[in-house]
């Protein structure tokens, strides 16, 4: 079973969670969330009790994940996505359109070599934001 973990829980990553609810087994065992300290007790207050709630990237790391999403913002793409990728863990990224930045795009490659990762881009991301 593959273990995921999310960094944000806005909009995306609600819709994210609310379709894994539904989908029928088997399905990936979300490990943890990242949220910015701020976030902490509403995030805790949306997510099951047995999914984790973290505010830095090295405690959602220590949870396990085999593929981390990131459903935040190009931000959090820049300020976490090498670090998840030189870790080895696969990056699965929502906020594609920080990949126009080529200099962000050669640094997450160069991290994914590093790690043996994978920077996964999913086709249709931002179209499914108005689901």
């Amino acid at each position: 079973m593959v273990k995921l973990g999310m960094i944000g829980l806005g909009h995306m990553a609600r819709l994210v969670l609310n379709i894994w609810k539904e989908s029928p087994d088997p399905k990936p065992h979300i490990v943890g969330v990242q949220v910015p300290p701020a976030s902490l007790e509403s995030a805790r207050a949306y997510v099951d009790e047995s999914v984790p709630v973290v505010d830095n990237l090295e405690d959602l790391l220590t949870l396990g994940p085999d593929v981390v999403m990131e459903c935040a913002t190009q931000g959090a793409l820049r300020a976490n996505g090498p670090e998840v990728l030189r870790r080895g863990r696969d990056l699965l990224v929502i906020s594609n359109g920080a990949l126009a930045d080529e200099k962000l795009l050669d640094e997450l490659r160069e991290a994914a070599r590093q790690g043996h990762a994978r920077l996964l881009v999913p086709s249709g991301a931002v179209g499914g934001m108005g689901v």
